[in-house]
């Protein structure tokens, strides 16, 4: 059983992805961590700059998780999106 983690990524600080992926391996998961965004920081502090995960880049890693057969997703946690996905699988 995986979980997979859809949320932002940062190069420094400790949210989204970066907060729970460090968490749930702690409780002895090995999730999946799918970024929706990677900025250099969280974006409540000045000098942000980063880009959101171009929607078909993320809907080919979120196709791959629905379809490798060495991964089993049992269990979706999501946070910042960026921007709406409109996915077609």
């Amino acid at each position: 059983m995986d979980i997979l983690s859809v949320q932002s990524a940062v190069l420094h600080g400790i949210v989204g992805n970066n907060a729970a992926v460090p968490v749930l391996q702690s409780l002895g998961w090995s999730p999946l961590a799918l970024h929706t965004t990677w900025y250099a920081h969280h974006k409540g502090h000045p000098g942000w700059f980063g880009e959101v995960t171009p929607p078909a880049v993320f809907e080919r890693f979120l196709q791959y998780t629905w379809q490798a057969a060495h991964l089993q997703v049992t269990t979706v946690l999501s946070g910042y999106l960026g921007l709406p996905h409109r996915l077609t699988c």
